[in-house]
């Protein structure tokens, strides 16, 4: 099997690669570290635990096989157990934790003509909602078995441990399972598959449990949004130059704001809220004034510095030539049926913006952007889920992502009459959608 990749030499936890294959376009050696290289803060699970982890099977969680087995990929001269996105971080305190960053869900490997080619910002096809929940499964299992337990704490702690720091170790597991089997199961009744993710109904969930109250009543606990409404991993590449993000496009991407060259300030908060959801330790204070998290905004501007360089990549020599005709075919389904969400853009254009087409007879941006002012009305979810289903139509897309974003709404939980200083000044308060304007 041959592979190629950008022909630029990597250093660092990357190893070189060999090839002449301009894949990467607009970006260079530093662009390519940062990708594969920088950390955004997040804090999945500690080394010392996963390495210590065995399946339900009773495969190790930390090896090769088994994260291949999710569709995790690895360069070809990778030697270590991580797979491309896992990365190492070390803590305040000096703990090892694993995260994830960008390039784990945001790199793909095409395979043709005994050739492998890696597209960086491509889609990936890994099985996230298998791996985590197989994750927590595991944790669950070391937790809350005796044996496993003691065999498990053995490895992370030492046989000589003694019986306080034994107890602490499983309360932190306990506590553990607690954040995240809770989130990961507002997507247990939807099975998401390889290439797929509610990666915005996570992050609501993540949201909920932040400011959840576990003082509480049960009959006064709102359930948290369910994560029903996967969608496929986008491609980043010209990221920078559409005008709304994510799926049901509720981010502007916005202008550049001039600081350390990152290109938009929407961006950023989208790579926030991204970092925030896929395990950025995260905790609200006791006065509920402030958040603090792990999350590493220097280095979410550096990865959205290189984003705002990576160009399409071009068709690969090594996997054949293009068959004309069918291309002129996909030229003619593109035209008819994408392109007035996915316009065209020049080889090397880095800077044309591409804003969604208007829905014809109307003064607004269609789909989802003309959604939103939806958001804001005293409607019930019923009046409005004809214009839903309609606009959602018109846009070719699946609505359940665009619904959920609407009509979702967080427990209020701890922030119960707080001031909402980000929306109305009025307190905010549990209540089911459409009663007040959100």
């Amino acid at each position: 099997m041959a592979y190629v990749l950008a022909s630029i030499t990597l250093t660092g936890t990357l190893p070189a690669m060999a090839g002449d294959y301009p894949l990467t376009r607009g970006w260079g050696q530093r662009q390519m570290r940062d990708w594969y290289e920088l950390t955004q803060g997040s804090r999945l699970i500690p080394m010392d635990w996963l390495s210590a982890l065995k399946r339900a099977d009773g495969e190790p969680f930390l090896s090769r096989q088994t994260l291949e087995g999710y569709g995790y990929l690895y360069f070809p001269q990778s030697t270590g157990p991580l797979p491309i996105g896992f990365i190492e971080d070390i803590d305040a305190d000096g703990a090892r934790h694993l995260v994830f960053n960008c390039s784990a869900c945001h790199t793909s490997k095409l395979k043709g003509n005994g050739t492998e080619v890696f597209v960086h910002g491509g889609s990936t096809m890994s099985d996230f909602q298998g791996f985590t929940t197989d994750l927590i499964n595991a944790v669950a299992i070391a937790q809350g078995d005796d044996a496993a337990f003691s065999h498990f704490a053995d490895q992370v702690l030492g046989s000589a441990a003694g019986a306080a720091d034994r107890a602490s170790l499983r309360a932190k597991m306990g506590n553990w399972l607690d954040v995240r089997k809770t989130i990961n199961d507002t997507g247990k009744d939807s099975h998401w598959g390889r290439g797929r993710a509610d990666a915005v109904g996570i992050i609501l969930a993540t949201v909920a449990k932040l400011v959840d109250d576990p003082t509480a009543s049960a009959d006064i606990k709102r359930p948290f949004p369910a994560s029903n409404a996967p969608v496929s991993y986008p491609f980043v590449w010209n990221t920078n130059q559409q005008a709304r993000l994510q799926h049901n496009g509720v981010v502007d991407n916005g202008t550049d704001f001039g600081v350390a060259n990152v290109a938009k300030i929407g961006a950023l908060i989208r790579n926030w809220t991204e970092a925030f959801g896929v395990f950025a330790k995260s905790e609200l204070s006791d006065d509920t004034e402030t958040v603090s998290t792990s999350i590493r905004l220097d280095n979410l501007l550096r990865i959205e510095q290189a984003l705002a360089t990576l160009q399409s990549p071009t068709w690969p020599d090594a996997l054949g030539p293009v068959d004309s005709a069918e291309a002129a075919r996909g030229a003619v389904l593109f035209k008819d049926n994408c392109s007035g969400c996915h316009g065209a853009l020049a080889s090397g254009d880095t800077d044309t913006v591409l804003p969604l087409i208007k829905k014809p007879g109307s003064a607004t941006t269609p789909g989802f952007i003309y959604l939103q002012p939806l958001i804001a009305t005293n409607a019930r979810p019923e009046d409005f889920a004809d214009t839903i289903a309609q606009d959602t139509k018109y846009i070719g897309t699946d609505p359940g992502t665009a619904c959920n974003a609407m009509m979702h709404s967080v427990p209020a939980g701890r922030l119960q009459g707080k001031l909402n200083v980000m929306g109305t000044m009025a307190a905010i308060t549990d209540r089911p959608f459409g009663e007040e304007a959100l």
